[in-house]
């Protein structure tokens, strides 16, 4: 049986100064129906791989050589029209964490809302604790959660214009770390009491 994506001696470079080759003599074959893992450490360039495939590379990097065949084709050289015909059709990607890219079906500002409220959560209430030098918590349902009683009740999402030079890029994650320390800000801006450590209602305690 022929391969269906057939990636044969594929070189990838950055256009930077100096030149960054990205890929190197990459060669992979997947089977209709075949189910094939790519396996490396981070920065080994998996996700370069199929960016290449989709026709999604940085548009500063360049194939210097090889193939990439789907279904005997060549999609290095396919135009624009032919590739989006391809993509949703015949190709595409699912992200390993799809809350880390941009879900156009929710609206920016309910991801940040949630990202607040669940950042709030793991500041107020979680922590990990160790015993018998052992972490004593084993899955995520042992953390608990901000409800709807300790939830804000207002929360203001302002996003700052952009010219869209660069891609837009996800928004699940980013809200989640500037909450524990605005909690923070907030109870010494009230109270005078400096929070240096987590859970918070530890601290309120004291």
């Amino acid at each position: 049986m022929s391969a269906l994506l057939d990636i044969r001696g594929l070189d990838l470079l950055l256009d930077v100064r100096p030149p960054l080759r990205l890929l190197r003599r990459v060669s992979l074959q997947v089977a209709p129906g075949q189910i094939v893992g790519l396996v490396g450490e981070s920065g080994a360039g998996k996700t370069m791989v199929s960016r290449v495939v989709l026709g999604i590379a940085p548009a500063n990097a360049r194939v210097t050589n090889g193939s990439v065949v789907f279904d005997g084709r060549d999609i290095t050289s396919v135009s624009q029209a032919q590739r989006r015909y391809l993509l949703g059709r015949e190709i595409a990607l699912i992200p390993q964490n799809p809350m880390t890219a941009l879900n156009p079906v929710e609206r920016i500002e309910s991801q940040i809302e949630g990202a607040a409220v669940m950042g709030m959560g793991i500041a107020m209430f979680n922590e990990i604790s160790f015993k018998n030098g052992r972490v004593e918590q084993g899955n995520l349902n042992e953390f608990d959660l901000a409800r709807i009683s300790t939830s804000p009740v207002d929360i203001r999402v302002h996003i700052m214009p952009s010219d869209y030079s660069r891609p837009l890029g996800g928004v699940g994650e980013p809200a989640v770390p500037p909450i524990a320390p605005a909690i923070c800000n907030a109870i010494f801006a009230a109270t005078g009491k400096r929070i240096r450590q987590l859970p918070v209602r530890e601290q309120l305690k004291t």
